[in-house]
């Protein structure tokens, strides 16, 4: 008999426990764009000696909202460079992850700079939009021209001639 009411019992409290009110989504009560931007934000960091120089993080809005997919490669980047030293307009680039062996024998490359770089006023909805943020780095609206050679694009950061941070979408 008490086996037969343990199991009951047990039955009961499980079916009490999986029936809950609270859900998972009430967790994630952003806008779409927010949700949409978590799987294109990537982050690098510039390390030395176990120390960290700066932090890159972009978010490839092509990928993101289809009012960003017109004829540029865009991208909202953060640049924040440790140690309160002066960062200027940074030095980013866009090019191909990976090159062909006929590619490589012809020295062709698809590395371009930006046509347009803006930067984003802290503050701004679309600052406040993105997953990962820093309240000390600076931000930045970059767009490159589209280029059908490049289906994975490959962003990079150069802080100094030696050091530069790289993130593949």
């Amino acid at each position: 008999m008490n086996k037969l009411l343990s199991i009951i019992l047990f039955t009961y409290l499980l079916f009490i426990t999986g029936c809950s009110s609270y859900s998972i989504t009430k967790y994630f009560d952003k806008d779409e764009f927010f949700l949409n931007s978590f799987q294109y934000t990537k982050k690098a960091d510039i390390v030395e000696n176990n120390e960290v120089l700066a932090i890159f993080t972009a978010t490839y809005l092509n990928k993101v909202d289809d009012k960003y997919d017109d004829k540029y490669e865009n991208f909202i980047v953060s640049v924040y460079v440790a140690n309160n030293k002066k960062a200027g307009v940074p030095i980013i680039t866009l090019d191909k992850q990976s090159y062909s062996k006929d590619e490589i024998k012809e020295k062709i490359s698809y590395k371009e700079n930006y046509i347009k770089i803006q930067e984003i006023k802290k503050g701004s909805k679309m600052i406040e939009s993105i997953p990962l943020k820093n309240p000390w780095a600076k931000y930045y609206l970059i767009k490159f021209e589209k280029n059908k050679e490049i289906e994975n694009p490959l962003l990079s950061y150069k802080f100094t001639e030696k050091q530069k941070a790289e993130i593949s979408f």
